[in-house]
């Protein structure tokens, strides 16, 4: 399916979910405005609409976020996903090896400005952050540094309930758009 198309649907499918006309939502430390009359999703403080691939993770998460409950259990890898195996190289190339080129030998290069993106440290691998994706959707990515023996390396790790919320495409969206931000 399309992008449009697949906006589209959401567009619908939130149309008929009585919800609000006018909603809120937080995404990776920077608030929009979702607009169900005029079919727009704009950030707020400057106006500018969302991108297509960020407005449907935002409709995405409007229409499922209920039904997820809160972050609990086990941090999982896109492989964890369904059919997160068959995608991870493509995964993998578009969001974790972006990190690992950006920070294998700059690991506190990952803490810079964080807070921007609704991030803190996590005391995990040789340096990590969790980001608030959105309120119900914390993401991890941990860091390896590179040294003389092995190479730098790294991870996207979410909550379980992140299964409830997006399907797998949208959560490699999601990873990459996490792996530009940082």
């Amino acid at each position: 399916m399309s992008i449009d198309a697949a906006i589209n649907k959401a567009w619908d499918e939130l149309g008929k979910s009585g919800k609000d006309k006018t909603l809120k939502v937080r995404f990776i430390g920077s608030d929009y405005l979702v607009e169900l009359e005029k079919k727009r999703v704009t950030k707020l403080g400057d106006s500018a609409v969302a991108k297509d691939y960020y407005a449907l993770l935002i409709l995405h998460y409007i229409l499922n976020q209920d039904s997820a409950g809160e972050p609990a259990g086990d941090w999982i890898s896109f492989r964890d996903l369904e059919g997160g195996n068959f995608y991870y190289s493509v995964f993998r190339q578009r969001a974790i090896d972006k990190i690992v080129k950006k920070f294998a030998n700059n690991a506190d290069g990952l803490f810079i400005d964080i807070q921007k993106i609704g991030g803190e440290k996590l005391n995990m691998a040789d340096a990590a952050v969790q980001i608030k994706a959105f309120e119900k959707v914390p993401v991890a990515v941990l860091l390896w540094k590179q040294d003389e023996e092995l190479p730098g390396d790294a991870n996207i790790l979410f909550k379980e309930n992140i299964k409830k919320i997006f399907c797998t495409e949208d959560v490699a969206v999601l990873g990459e758009i996490i792996a530009s931000k940082l």
